[in-house]
């Protein structure tokens, strides 16, 4: 039976595979600028790593979709999709996290306790507001942890310093990166925020002014980028291509322009990078 475009798109949004892949693709971009091949590596950190965004992702897809009650019964019945999606992804985290070092587990650990506290349900009876209900915080923590987990957390299993500068440089330059790419879906929420008055950077300095904050954010990335190596051919194709898909960001947009063409440049970007360039 032939899936139609449509189709086959809902399933790539709903199933999260462009995170987990984009998860995978900043390791390597990371292991790269430290001169490390993926085969010295292993495969196994890539599976955890992309298991463990698709898991995280799609916990907090369901829970904003039905909302906790309906997410959790859907879960723990072991019926239906979620159940048969939740519970092998689940038993495959935590399964391969026996692989890990300490250190990376911890390092991980922060990582995805981080990722789950931003989207924390509010409806919980327990006392505590989710992270993302604090001003402005939501593009600072999403760069930060893509950022760590290109530099220093591959640093972790390889035993690099922390303290080096150049870990440092690579850091600000993946973190410079997210936080421009991440702020055009500050304007995509634009309205969804306001209605439910989370302050953003969008809702206090304006969609115009928030897209210059991505372009000046994404030019010290591209800065950084430079220094530390990359093709300048590769970097500027897509450098450009940042600018316009930040550019002509805005609320009416629909979710293929952002989880497909953002997330896909981002993809785009960082494989070229290591492949390509």
């Amino acid at each position: 039976m032939l899936i139609n475009t449509n189709t086959l798109l809902k399933i790539i949004l709903k199933s999260q595979v462009i995170v987990g892949l984009v998860g995978c693709a900043i390791l390597m971009f990371g292991l790269n600028l430290l001169n490390i091949s993926v085969k010295e590596v292993g495969w196994t950190r890539f599976v955890f790593v992309f298991t463990a965004c698709v898991l995280i992702y799609r916990i907090e897809w369901v829970i904003h979709k039905f909302g906790v009650d309906k997410g959790l019964s859907m879960w723990i019945s072991g019926k239906g999709l979620e159940s048969r999606i939740f519970y092998p992804l689940l038993i495959l985290v935590l399964l391969l996290s026996f692989f890990l070092g300490r250190k990376e587990w911890w390092m991980l650990f922060h990582l995805g306790v981080i990722s789950l506290l931003y989207n924390f349900p509010s409806t919980l009876p327990v006392n505590f507001k989710p992270w993302r209900s604090v001003p402005f915080l939501k593009v600072f923590l999403i760069a930060y942890v893509w950022a760590m987990l290109g530099s220093y957390y591959p640093a972790t299993f390889l035993q690099i310093p922390l303290q080096s500068e150049g870990l440092l440089m690579q850091f600000a330059c993946l973190f410079f990166y997210v936080f421009g790419m991440t702020l055009p879906f500050d304007i995509r929420d634009y309205y969804t925020d306001q209605r439910q008055q989370l302050w953003t950077i969008a809702g206090a300095i304006g969609i115009p002014k928030t897209k210059i904050l991505a372009m000046v954010s994404l030019s010290l990335f591209c800065y950084l980028a430079l220094e530390l190596g990359i093709s300048s051919w590769w970097l500027g194709l897509t450098f450009l291509l940042s600018l316009v898909l930040v550019g002509l960001a805005n609320p009416l947009r629909s979710s293929f322009y952002y989880n497909i063409l953002m997330d896909g440049s981002i993809l785009l970007f960082l494989l070229g990078a290591v492949f390509w360039a």
